[in-house]
């Protein structure tokens, strides 16, 4: 048999083993394209989680990036020269913190916060990477996941943000409440002093004279500060509104030289008053509650901060604007702070405070004032060299001298009488003693329903001065139902509600007019005087 038997031999065996894989192939090839499916099936999970996943070796080489990653660092590791840890890791980050990093990482997990540079792009973007050191294809790796921060660290810096605001506003708020006790009893004491040394009998007239100086600029200080106050309540809820109605603007400012004037006679100071435009000419639609407020807080300011020499306010005509301005020449205000100023409870810096006083309301009010008369308000100002501000206001003149407040006191040939409803005794007394001018017969009545039935009672009335706040029936319920009965009986309202929303309800068909406390007895008059003749 020789050689043939030994090839039929192999021949045997080699088709023997070919069976024998045969016969086992369909289980390796199922086993195979089972671990095919669970590979891919992992792939697919890893690549969409949101996070991306990186892979690098003990030198820093990225070995491997899921698809999140590779959007994230804009990195394909299989179409890429090989790219370091240290490619994509902004220069903000401490780099020798890297093996150190890692050296820990061998013997526990780590969560750090870095900032990765986007390749190619150089964009920064904050993540947080968690990282582990494991075994991959027999080679020590670290194995880090990486979550992309933007959006918290841009909630963070806003949180951040927001906190130092709220700090910031407490901690004004907080120097703002402890003024107050300071800056409303400094003008009470001289108030409530000055009155008392009035009642004695032996002053003379020009000591009384003077006293009674004190009191007045003593009140107009804390009415102003009252005044700011509550603006900025009723600007805060969004409830000021506008009321334009024609203003004579020289007498106006005429009338606050005056008020001033008295201030300046204590002082070495001057005050003067430019004006462009004639009185005829000054009659513009405005808001003379807002312009006199506006005026009267930026005077108040100039006459704070000026020790000696000029206070000077009015305006000029430039296009279709009325420039004002109030001008002095005191301790001024560094350049970084003239936008800052006009925020609520915001003085120029801190000895303001301590050596001046203030609410750090004034210019916060002007501003939202000025807004909303559509102007717009700005300092000039350099320390220790004075301080101009300046603000803007729409000129719409109403070109009618008759349109101009005046006070008529041409006597009538008939007699007539007013009713005053009013329930404090000392407010009655205050009207008796402004109306004896007049020579009006007097009726005074005490609540609303008195009221109304002294109207019914009693034709010989002229006109009602209606307090809004009273017992048994209020001055809004009295005037509507006297108007049922009497509807030209002129009702002027007269309350201690002083803001514009407020006093644009007792306009119309109820209230003929408004005079709002503390009453002034000039504006008085000429209210009274809008509906009858005096005797």
């Amino acid at each position: 048999m020789g050689d043939d038997w030994k090839n039929d031999r192999n021949k045997i065996i080699g088709l023997g083993e070919d069976s024998f894989r045969k016969s086992y192939y369909p289980e390796l090839q199922s086993k195979i394209e089972e671990l095919e499916g669970s590979q891919k099936n992992l792939e697919t999970i890893i690549n969409s989680t949101s996070d991306g996943i990186i892979i690098h070796d003990i030198s820093g080489k990225i070995l491997y990036l899921n698809k999140p990653a590779e959007i994230l660092l804009n990195v394909i590791v299989a179409d890429k020269s090989p790219i370091t840890v240290m490619d994509i890791s902004s220069l903000k980050n401490d780099i020798h913190n890297l093996t150190d990093i890692w050296n820990t990482v061998s013997r526990k997990p780590q969560t750090i916060e870095w900032i990765i540079l986007q390749h190619g792009t150089n964009k920064e973007i904050p993540v947080q990477v968690s990282i582990n050191s494991t075994l991959w294809n027999s080679l020590h790796v670290f194995v880090g996941v990486i979550r992309d921060f933007t959006v918290r660290k841009e909630y963070e810096e806003k949180l951040i943000k927001a906190k130092e605001r709220a700090e910031e506003s407490d901690r004004l708020k907080t120097a703002f409440l402890q003024n107050m006790s300071h800056e409303i009893r400094t003008p009470m004491n001289a108030i409530v002093g000055f009155s008392d040394l009035l009642s004695e009998s032996d002053l003379e007239p020009e000591t009384q004279k003077k006293y009674t100086s004190i009191i007045t600029n003593s009140t107009n200080q804390l009415l102003s500060i009252v005044n700011n106050i509550l603006a900025i309540s009723i600007i805060e809820t969004k409830q000021e509104q506008v009321n334009l109605r024609p203003v004579n603007l020289n007498q106006v400012l005429e009338e606050l030289l005056i008020i001033y004037k008295t201030v300046v006679s204590s002082r070495n100071l001057s005050i003067n008053l430019n004006q462009e435009l004639s009185d005829t000419e000054s009659i513009i639609f405005t808001d003379k509650t807002k312009i006199t407020q506006i005026f009267t807080n930026l005077l108040n300011n100039a006459f704070k901060f000026t020790h000696d020499g000029t206070i000077e306010f009015g305006y000029r005509l430039l296009n279709e604007d009325l420039v004002c301005y109030v001008k002095d020449s005191g301790i001024g205000i560094a350049p970084e702070m003239h936008v800052k100023i006009f925020e609520r409870f915001v003085q120029a810096n801190n000895t303001i405070q301590q050596n001046y006083g203030g609410a750090g309301l004034g210019l916060t009010v002007s501003k939202e004032f000025v807004d909303l008369l559509g102007g717009k308000i700005w300092i000039k100002s350099d320390l220790n060299k004075g301080s101009t501000i300046y603000f803007t206001i729409k000129y719409q003149p109403v070109n009618k001298s008759s349109e101009a407040d005046s006070i008529d006191l041409t006597p009538s040939q008939n007699p007539f009488t007013i009713l005053i409803a009013e329930d404090e005794e000392f407010n009655y007394l205050y009207l008796e003693i402004l109306l004896k001018r007049t020579k009006a017969t007097l009726i005074h009545t005490l609540n609303g329903k008195e009221t109304v039935e002294t109207c019914k009672s009693n034709a010989g009335i002229n006109l009602v001065l209606m307090d809004i706040k009273m017992p048994v029936m209020d001055g809004y319920t009295a005037a509507r139902l006297i108007k049922e009965f009497r509807p030209n009986m002129p009702i002027i309202a007269q309350s201690a509600y002083a803001m514009e929303y407020e006093m644009s309800k007792f306009k119309g068909l109820t209230f003929d007019d408004y005079i709002t406390k503390p009453i002034n007895k000039e504006e008085l008059y000429k209210k009274i005087m809008k509906f009858i003749k005096v005797n």
